[in-house]
């Protein structure tokens, strides 16, 4: 029975990282893919490592989402440019 237990806490995980990273996709979309809305630090490690066994799971938009974010955090994070 605690196999089970776990087995429905890491499905249930899974499921709120995937449903957070839909959220969180659609509004980077939806707000012009501004670069301040994407995943960094925590966030983006815990997306990161659910993805990993989990590739064909995220959609187009989520797989683009997550390879800006991984990029621009590899580039030492968003970058704020102020008018002259």
């Amino acid at each position: 029975m605690a196999a089970f237990s776990d087995w429905l806490d890491t499905d249930r995980e899974d499921f709120i990282i995937h449903r957070r990273l839909t959220n969180a996709a659609n509004e980077w979309h939806e707000k012009g893919e501004e670069t301040g809305l994407l995943y960094q630090g925590l966030r983006l490690a815990e997306a990161k490592q659910w993805v990993a066994p989990n590739p064909h799971i995220p959609n187009d938009l989520e797989h683009r989402f997550l390879e800006t974010s991984l990029q621009t955090d590899k580039n030492g994070g968003a970058t704020c440019v102020y008018p002259d």
